[in-house]
């Protein structure tokens, strides 16, 4: 915001704003042709933008920034397995939605815990602290 120094308004809420357009932190797709909101979570609405965290990648383990893996163009499907949730179960729905929508839908699997088998296949990302699942208010299955 330096750039633009000695115009930027006095007033907070408006450099607030300001801000927040620029950095397109209040874009949403809340009323977009695919998004539900069915609630059952306290973390951010179906059809927010992404809450960033910290995720390992199955099967490499790599510690990745969830925003790293989202493609721009393309809608994204987290299936959270919950506190204990059977992720190979989780990860074979998750295989089959992405196959229905190969070329509009990018799904991953995100598997609460430890420890947890690295050959279950698909696109699976240990939560291992559970720290996105609280991001998130997720404590049971769900799709977000």
């Amino acid at each position: 915001m330096r750039p633009f120094g000695p115009f930027l308004p006095a007033n907070d809420f408006v450099r607030q704003k300001m801000r927040n357009t620029l950095e397109e932190v209040e874009i949403n797709y809340r009323r977009g042709p695919i998004t539900e909101e069915h609630g059952g979570s306290d973390g951010p609405r179906a059809g927010d933008s992404v809450l960033d965290a910290p995720v390992v990648r199955l099967p490499g383990k790599q510690t990745v920034a969830l925003r790293e893996l989202l493609p721009g163009t393309r809608w994204t499907l987290l299936l959270f397995s919950g506190r204990g949730g059977n992720v190979p179960e989780l990860a074979e729905t998750g295989r089959k939605i992405a196959a229905r929508f190969p070329a509009a839908l990018e799904v991953y699997t995100v598997a609460g815990g430890f420890p947890i088998d690295s050959s279950i296949g698909g696109a699976v990302l240990l939560d291992p602290m559970d720290r996105f699942h609280d991001t998130y208010g997720v404590q049971e299955a769900c799709l977000y």
